[in-house]
């Protein structure tokens, strides 16, 4: 995951790696990235593979302004089950507007965050 934030290093002021853990059946990355416009960008992303090799993933991107106040953040929890996309979606502004959303990766995440900033 390192390696994807390190991609986008125009962009990125700092970051910390809070947590990277791989045991036998899961991998949890958990890092904040900040970003040169003073916004901030919150991830969270587990991997865990099932005997029977299926493999669930929960993830949160969070990109918040330097307040703190959200800009807009994609996830999968398990709440909005009237969206199209359920179980992703993402939550936009401080209104926290629910809209569908394909599954996304944190790659896809700082693409989006680079064009917008």
């Amino acid at each position: 995951m390192e390696h994807i934030i390190l991609e986008f290093r125009e962009i990125i002021q700092n970051y910390e790696i809070i947590t990277y853990n791989t045991d036998y059946n899961k991998v949890l990355f958990d890092a904040n990235i900040y970003f040169k416009n003073d916004s901030i960008l919150s991830c969270k992303d587990v991997l865990i593979f099932n005997e029977d090799n299926s493999v669930k993933r929960k993830y949160s991107f969070h990109w918040m302004d330097f307040h703190h106040k959200l800009i807009m953040r994609w996830d999968n929890a398990h709440y909005h089950k009237k969206i199209s996309t359920y179980p992703f979606h993402k939550h936009i502004g401080i209104e926290n507007t629910i809209e569908a959303a394909n599954e996304i990766s944190l790659y896809e995440v700082l693409s989006y965050i680079r064009q917008t900033i």
